[in-house]
């Protein structure tokens, strides 16, 4: 199961960077960086917090459930703290609807997760 959610993890990965770069080639006003930057640290730290989830599986519930609320909590706590670092440099030139598409990222890339990480659990 943890080989298909890295190559699962991998394909959403590239899906979501081709969808982002189409969308900030015909609409110019949206943040490349922003998008392109936060769809990697976002890739990046769902597989990190699945590998410390399924580590957790040792047979107890309730380290499997810690760890992923963990996941969750760091995974969310590393995009705020993301968007408080843009927000801070970018304080002329914020756009919107950029943040609400890297949350959008967010929530693509939790319910991966967490779907993977249900499927392991019942096995």
């Amino acid at each position: 199961m943890k080989k298909y959610f890295n190559i699962t993890l991998l394909i959403t990965f590239l899906i979501v960077t081709s969808i982002l770069y189409l969308l900030t080639t015909q609409q110019t006003k949206f943040d490349r960086p922003l998008l392109i930057g936060g769809n990697i640290i976002l890739a990046a730290v769902t597989l990190i917090t699945f590998q410390i989830s399924v580590k957790q599986i040792s047979g107890n519930p309730q380290a499997f459930v810690r760890g992923i609320f963990g996941g969750t909590f760091l995974k969310l706590m590393i995009y705020m703290s993301s968007l408080m670092i843009y927000l801070f440099l970018n304080k002329e030139h914020i756009h919107k609807p950029s943040v609400f598409v890297v949350m959008g990222c967010y929530i693509i890339y939790s319910v991966i997760e967490n779907w993977f990480l249900s499927k392991i659990a019942k096995e």
